[in-house]
């Protein structure tokens, strides 16, 4: 037997029900604040340092982009992870002068 129970309810209700906080007019006051720091050109509210922020250091080159997709393809794929940035070492063995 299966039941199944269909709710529709919006984000702010599942917000009030599980008691979260509600931050929607900490939010709007925030963007404001960050629209009018861009419009007056102030020194650090650029959208490329605005976003350079939110970005991690590993991906903000194509190099590190490139990286990173082809790390999570491979976990896709069921392949195995390669080292980052290690190339594997080749060992020589000396001839002993026997």
């Amino acid at each position: 037997m299966k039941i199944r129970i269909d709710i529709k309810v919006k984000p702010e209700e599942v917000r009030t029900l599980i008691g979260l906080p509600d931050v929607a007019g900490l939010q709007e006051d925030m963007i404001q604040y960050i629209r009018e720091k861009m419009a007056a050109g102030v020194d650090g509210f650029e959208p490329l340092t605005l976003m350079k922020q939110m970005v991690p250091v590993s991906i903000q080159t194509a190099e590190g982009l490139q990286k990173a997709f082809m790390k999570g393809f491979s976990k896709v794929a069921g392949g195995k992870e390669e080292a980052d940035d290690e190339p594997e070492k080749k060992t020589r063995r000396r001839k002993s002068a026997d």
